[in-house]
């Protein structure tokens, strides 16, 4: 989803520095990003302005202790209202509400408005994504709080993160391809 080699590039340095950041995994958190990315871009938001709400999103994720599955739905609640073009309910009281219990508020104070008013405005599809998803997230990382990553989940990921990096240097997964592809 990336426009040419050097974006692509950059992409997978900004992925690899919030994973080692934050402990997450990398293969999810890349997948997660290429989605975003790919709903982003066409609702005319900076590649900049991209990396800023994920890594946002990401903060606050790990703040929650959201990992594994649960994160790839958090983010997937985050990409669909970016290809939709705008926020409901569904995606954000449903998906995302009950994952992050902030993310309410987080859109009321980045709308301007109470959370009654919030409800008035997602029933009547008012909300704009890409027009409050950078003051959403920059809610959501606020109201998160400090964000520890110095514990097990995250040396794990950390690990995780580096045995892939790993394979892939050593081309373990090509090989072995080639070989399954021999035997066969």
């Amino acid at each position: 989803v990336s426009a040419d080699a050097r974006e692509y590039g950059n992409s997978i340095k900004y992925i690899t520095q919030l994973t080692e950041k934050y402990g997450t995994d990398l293969i999810g958190t890349t997948t997660a990003f290429a989605k975003f990315k790919a709903a982003a871009t066409p609702a005319g938001i900076a590649v900049a302005e991209q990396e800023r709400i994920f890594a946002n999103v990401s903060k606050a994720m790990a703040s929650f202790g959201i990992s594994g599955g649960e994160a790839a739905l958090t983010m997937l609640a985050i990409t669909q209202m970016m290809s939709k073009g705008k926020i409901s309910s569904e995606e954000l009281r449903r998906q995302l509400g009950e994952r992050m219990p902030v993310a309410m508020q987080a859109m009321a104070n980045a709308a301007g408005v109470s959370l009654s008013q919030l409800d008035k405005l997602l029933k009547d599809g008012k909300l704009r994504s890409a027009e409050v998803m950078g003051k959403f997230s920059d809610e959501l990382a606020k109201l998160s709080g400090d964000t520890s990553t110095d514990n097990l989940e995250a040396s794990i990921g950390r690990l995780k993160n580096a045995f892939v990096s790993l394979a892939d240097s050593l081309n373990i997964y090509g090989n072995f391809k080639a070989l399954v592809d021999r035997v066969k």
